[in-house]
């Protein structure tokens, strides 16, 4: 028992700082999985400069990935996990950065590998991420579609939070408007 007057024991005080310092840690933790990227403008319509091709018969879908941020692994979940809901055909782009113009070992990881395993998906080299900022697109896992005239129909992320798949509005609007249904959203926070 701690008298008035009396300092309270060190194995007290310890598991006060240790309760504390778990508390300091969730709280990062959730903030940082919780803040979505940067956000830039994105073009309306299919960027005229841009190399990339859209199809001209069908929907063209762009995803960003950096071959090495950990958070993407779950972004190319949800795209899995997506493509087999969507009622018609797509053209998809994953727009792979890397840092200088050859790509070297630096891209083959694992999630290159997983994302060039997804059927219909193209993988396409984006050297120190040219066309991504030509697109207004800077974050991993940023996706857009645009229909087959090159009019944005969706922009934004496609999981719940950073490095965390599982249902969201992202995945969720995109189906509707394939489906020429109204959806939730049209524009949804990226995670990475």
């Amino acid at each position: 028992m701690i008298r008035l007057g009396q300092r309270p024991p060190a194995r007290i005080l310890l598991c006060l700082l240790w309760a504390a310092g778990i508390i300091v840690g969730l709280y990062k933790i959730t903030a940082y999985s919780s803040t979505a990227g940067e956000a830039f403008p994105q073009p309306r319509q299919w960027p005229e400069e841009t190399t990339l091709s859209r199809a001209a018969d069908r929907p063209t879908m762009l995803l960003t990935l950096h071959p090495r941020c950990a958070c993407s692994r779950a972004t190319l979940e949800e795209l899995a996990r997506l493509l087999a809901q969507i009622p018609k055909p797509l053209r998809v782009l994953v727009l792979l950065y890397h840092p200088d113009a050859e790509l070297g070992s630096w891209t083959e990881t694992d999630l290159v590998i997983q994302a060039r395993s997804i059927p219909g998906v193209v993988v396409q080299p984006d050297p120190k991420g040219v066309e991504s900022e030509r697109l207004g697109m800077s974050v991993s896992g940023h996706t857009a579609v645009y229909t087959a005239d090159g009019r944005l129909l969706f922009n934004g992320g496609i999981t719940r939070a950073r490095g965390h798949a599982g249902d969201n509005a992202g995945p969720s609007a995109i189906v509707s408007l394939l489906s020429n249904q109204q959806p939730v959203a049209t524009r949804t926070p990226v995670f990475g």
